[in-house]
C-alpha cells in the first residue's frame, strides 16, 4: 500500500453531512444493526456447539471447555486495555484531518501488541504444563485434551492481539459494519467446522484448532480491509513512537481497570466453581450466564459506536449533543436490555430445558443472575460515553473494587457457606448492582453537567414501565404453561411481543421514527398488495 504524508482536510461541523461525517453519527443506527447481526451468529453458536458437546462427549467435556476459556481470557490482560484506546484515538485524528497521528498512533500500538503477543505465547505454553499438573483431579481424565486445549486457544489470542490495531483502524473510520461482518463470517466458518469435527466424533483439541483458524483468517481480512479503508494509512515501526504508546497505554489503563474488573470476576468464578464444584457444575452454572452475557453484548454493540461519537463530538465540542446522546443512549439500552432479562428471569428454567435438557433447568439461578444484571447492562452507554471523554477513571477503579468484593463473596459462598450455585450468583451480582446503580449515573450526569435525577428519570422511566407489563404477561403465560416448557416459551414470546410492538409503538418511538416506519409498511403495501391485487382481477 503506497504511504501519503498530509493530513486529511480539516472537518468543517456545519458541513459535517454533506461532506462525511467523521463523527459517526449518520453511521450509528447502521452500525448498531450490523453488530446485532454479528453477534447474533456468535449466539447461535453459543447454542449449537455447549449443545453438541454435551451430547457427543459430555458434560464434564463441556465444563473443561468452559474452563479452558476462563484460564486464556486472562492472557487478554496483556494488551492493558490499548485494544480500547485505538479506535478512540483513531477517530480523534481523523476528526481533526490528521492523517499523520492515525499513522502514529496505529504504528506505535501495534510495536505494543505485537511484543505482548509474544509474552501470551510464552503464558500458553507455560499453561499446557501448569495446568494438567495443578488440576488433575479436576479434570476427570481430560488432562491431556485440556493442555492441548489451553495452548491452542492461548495462540488464538495471542495472534489476536498482534493484530488488533487494523481492528481499531476499521472502528474508528465508524465501519463497525464491515468489523461485525468480517467476524460473523469468519465465526460462521469456524462453527460449521466446529459442527463437523464433533458430529465425526473429534475432540476438545479439533475444536480449539478451528477457533485458532477463525481467527487467523479474521486477522487477515482486517489487515486488508484497514488499508482499504484509510487512504493514507502506513504502519511501520519509524512511525512509532514511544510518547504515543505511552499516552494511549495510559488511556487504555482506565479501560483496563474496567475490563479487568469484569473480566477477573467473571473468569475467577468460573475457576471457582471448576475447583469448588468440578467441571460438570461449572457447565451448569455457564449456559444462564451465558445467555445473560449474551443480552450484556447485545447491548454492549450498541454502546461500543457511541466510544468514538463521544469522543469526535468532545473534540468538536458539542456539548449539549453529549447529553443528549447520553439519555437516548441509555434509554435505548434499557428499552432493548430489560425485556430479555426479564423474560430470563421468567421463562429461564424454561429455556434451559428446551436448550440443553432438564439437567441444566435451574430458575432460581437463572433468575439471581438475570434481575442481578438489569442496572448494569442498563449502564454501559454511560461507561462507553465516558471512555469517549477519556473520563472513565475512577469509574473503572469502582467497577474494579466491587469486582474484587464479589470474587471474595464468591469463594465463602462456595466454600465455608456452601451455598451452591444460587450463592454464586447472588455473590455476583449484588456488588456489581451497587456500584453501577449509585456511582456511576452520579459520575457521569454530573460530568456531562446534569442533574443526576433528571438523567435517571428522562432515561429509564419509560422502559421500566414497559418491562413491567411485559413481566405480567410473561407471569401469566409462565402459571398458565407451567409443565410444558416449549409452550410457556412459545406464548410467552407470542403474548410478550405483541404488548412490547405496542408499548414501544407509543413509548419508545418518536414521531418520526413512526412516521418512517409507517411510510415504509405503505410503500410494501403498495407495491405488492397493487400487485396482488392485479394478478387477481385482471383488467376486462
Amino acid at each position: 500500500m503506497t504511504e501519503r504524508s498530509g493530513s486529511y482536510p480539516p472537518p468543517n461541523p456545519r458541513t459535517a453531512y454533506s461532506d462525511g461525517d467523521l463523527t459517526g453519527r449518520d453511521r450509528i443506527t447502521r452500525n448498531v444493526l450490523a453488530s446485532w447481526g454479528g453477534e447474533a451468529v456468535f449466539v447461535l453458536a453459543g447454542f449449537i456447539v455447549p449443545r453438541l458437546i454435551d451430547q457427543r462427549i459430555d458434560r464434564e467435556a463441556l465444563g473443561i471447555w468452559d474452563f479452558a476459556w476462563s484460564v486464556v481470557a486472562y492472557f487478554t490482560l496483556i494488551q492493558a486495555g490499548a485494544v480500547s484506546s485505538t479506535n478512540r484515538y483513531v477517530a480523534k485524528f481523523r476528526a481533526a484531518g490528521d492523517v499523520e497521528g492515525v499513522n502514529r498512533v496505529v504504528s506505535s500500538i501495534t510495536c505494543v501488541f505485537v511484543v505482548g503477543a509474544g509474552i501470551i505465547m510464552a503464558l500458553s505454553v507455560a499453561a499446557m504444563f501448569a495446568v494438567p499438573a495443578l488440576l488433575d483431579n479436576q479434570l476427570a481424565g481430560y488432562s491431556n485434551d485440556a493442555a492441548w486445549v489451553v495452548l491452542l486457544l492461548g495462540m488464538g489470542v495471542a495472534l489476536q492481539i498482534a493484530f488488533s490495531g487494523f481492528g481499531g483502524v476499521i472502528t474508528g473510520c465508524h465501519r463497525w459494519d464491515l468489523h461485525y461482518g468480517i467476524q460473523a463470517g469468519s465465526f460462521t466458518l469456524a462453527t460449521v467446522g466446529m459442527v463437523v469435527v464433533l458430529l465425526v466424533g473429534g475432540g476438545l483439541p479439533s475444536l480449539a484448532l478451528m477457533n485458532l483458524g477463525e481467527v487467523a483468517g479474521g486477522r487477515v481480512v482486517r489487515y486488508v480491509v484497514a488499508y482499504r479503508l484509510c487512504p493514507g494509512l502506513s504502519v511501520r515501526v519509524r512511525h512509532a513512537r514511544w510518547s504515543t504508546a505511552c499516552d494511549m497505554l495510559k488511556f487504555g489503563g482506565k479501560t483496563l481497570l474496567l475490563t479487568a474488573g469484569d473480566l477477573l470476576l467473571n473468569q475467577a468464578v468460573n475457576i471457582l466453581i471448576f475447583v469448588q464444584l468440578g467441571p460438570a457444575a461449572l457447565a451448569v452454572f455457564a449456559r444462564p450466564r451465558a445467555l445473560v452475557r449474551h443480552v450484556r453484548t447485545f447491548v454492549r454493540k450498541f454502546t461500543y459506536v457511541l466510544v468514538p461519537t463521544a469522543s469526535s463530538l468532545h473534540v468538536i465540542g458539542h456539548k449539549e449533543e453529549l447529553r443528549r446522546l447520553l439519555v437516548q443512549g441509555t434509554r435505548y439500552a434499557a428499552y432493548i436490555a430489560l425485556p430479555l432479562l426479564v423474560g430470563l428471569a421468567v421463562l429461564g428454567d424454561g429455556i434451559l430445558h428446551v436448550w440443553m435438557g432438564p439437567d441444566y433447568a435451574d430458575g432460581l439461578l437463572m433468575a439471581i443472575l438475570a434481575l442481578g444484571f438489569l442496572v448494569p447492562v442498563a449502564q454501559e452507554p454511560a461507561i462507553s460515553i465516558m471512555v469517549g471523554l477519556n473520563a472513565h477513571g475512577w469509574p473503572s477503579l469502582v467497577n474494579l473494587v466491587a469486582a474484587v468484593i464479589a470474587i471474595g463473596l464468591t469463594a465463602l459462598a462456595l466454600g465455608p457457606l456452601e451455598w451452591g450455585l444460587v450463592g454464586a450468583a447472588a455473590a455476583v451480582t449484588i456488588p456489581l448492582t451497587l456500584a453501577n446503580g449509585i456511582y456511576l449515573p452520579i459520575c457521569a450526569a454530573r460530568r456531562l453537567g446534569m442533574r443526576v435525577r433528571d438523567y435517571v428519570s428522562e432515561a429509564v422511566s419509560g422502559p421500566i414501565f414497559c418491562a413491567g407489563v411485559f413481566a405480567l404477561c410473561l407471569v401469566g403465560c409462565r402459571i398458565s404453561c407451567a409443565a410444558r416448557p416449549l409452550a410457556m416459551i412459545v406464548s410467552g414470546s407470542i403474548v410478550g411481543g405483541i404488548t412490547l410492538v405496542v408499548l414501544y409503538w407509543k413509548c419508545a418511538l418518536r414521531h418520526r421514527h413512526r412516521r418512517v416506519i409507517t411510510d415504509a409498511v405503505r410503500v410494501v403495501w403498495a407495491r405488492f398488495g397493487g400487485r396482488h391485487r392485479l394478478a387477481k382481477d385482471p383488467p376486462a
